[in-house]
């Protein structure tokens, strides 16, 4: 039996939320408003993306296999909770499940990780240089860590292993299970669409460039996955917020400004009218999510600073 190597990042079962035949979906590229139709088998898929490749591993492929048995339970949630709404503790606890999980499962989050261990090698490999504690190299490789002369390749399965413990980590869903949930849900010709990055953290009046200001234990926080073309998860600290409400064009123009802020490079719906691709234009060159890792020289050491920007508000980006 052939093993399963197109990997999705963002699970199918959750993508056919946004087709209308459960099959095919619109694909937009954020950078420039390319408009593809796509089959959901093939879009948010990249080859061997959970493959495991530590010495010795027995399957290569067992992660992929758990993940589609993890799925399987969290597509009968999502179901369940976009037909009928949060109806019981276990519908509530899978979809802070299915939040933490398409927050920490995708490209851009992996990326981050693999550039922080590289960069850590990097500093390290500067260090015994430095100290002169390396075996000789050739000549044109002396000080090769410090001129990056030197390539430094990351193995999958440790960016894996990184990815899938924050997904999971105890304290996270904790603080998400503190939040209030709010399912919105829209009519008529408006519709969410969602993105390679899908979960959206908003902050009202945070600016550009400021430093920790999308923690998720901020109570100014929001925190948005789109579920389907007409339903959407909002988490926040307002516990005064309803459990269910609807929502006005404006308002979905407004979530789906957050969704194409936090994308990468593709967002995904189930059709692409003037409006949706008119905010995706305007949005085309703001980015929102974990950054690139800087190594900070501190004398004799290095500090590495990992930072996670959240969606501005509108005016922010003037």
């Amino acid at each position: 039996m052939s093993e399963p190597k197109l990997h999705h990042y963002l699970p199918r079962f959750y993508l056919k939320g946004f087709a209308n035949d459960g099959k095919r979906l619109i694909q937009i590229e954020k950078a420039t408003g390319r408009v593809v139709p796509a089959s959901i088998a093939k879009v948010a898929a990249i080859r061997d993306f959970h493959r495991l490749d530590y010495q010795n591993v027995k399957d290569p492929y067992s992660l992929e296999k758990l993940l589609s048995r993890i799925e399987s339970i969290l597509a009968a949630a999502l179901r369940d909770v976009c037909r009928e709404g949060v109806r019981s503790r276990d519908d509530h606890v899978q979809l802070l499940q299915l939040v933490s999980l398409l927050r920490f499962r995708v490209p851009a989050m992996k990326a981050a990780i693999e550039e922080q261990h590289r960069q850590i090698v990097r500093a390290a490999g500067v260090f015994l240089e430095r100290s002169g504690k390396l075996p000789n190299m050739p000549k044109a490789l002396e000080r090769g860590f410090e001129s990056g002369r030197i390539r430094i390749l990351i193995s999958n399965w440790k960016c894996l292993q990184q990815m899938f413990q924050m997904a999971f980590e105890p304290k996270l869903l904790s603080l998400l299970d503190r939040m209030k949930v709010t399912l919105i849900a829209c009519e008529g010709k408006a519709h969410f669409c969602t993105s390679d990055q899908p979960v959206a953290l908003y902050h009202p009046s945070a600016r550009a460039g400021q430093l920790y200001a999308g923690a998720l234990i901020d109570r100014d926080i929001q925190v948005a996955l789109p579920l389907s073309r007409n339903r959407l998860l909002l988490l926040s600290w307002k516990k005064d917020a309803p459990a269910e409400r609807q929502a006005d064009a404006s308002e979905v123009d407004e979530f789906n400004r957050r969704t194409a802020i936090m994308s990468s490079s593709y967002l995904f719906a189930q059709r692409a009218d003037d409006k949706l691709l008119g905010i995706i234009r305007d949005n085309r060159k703001r980015f929102a999510g974990i950054g690139n890792p800087k190594m900070i020289e501190l004398g004799r050491g290095k500090l590495q600073l990992m930072s996670f920007e959240p969606v501005l508000a509108a005016e922010r980006y003037l």
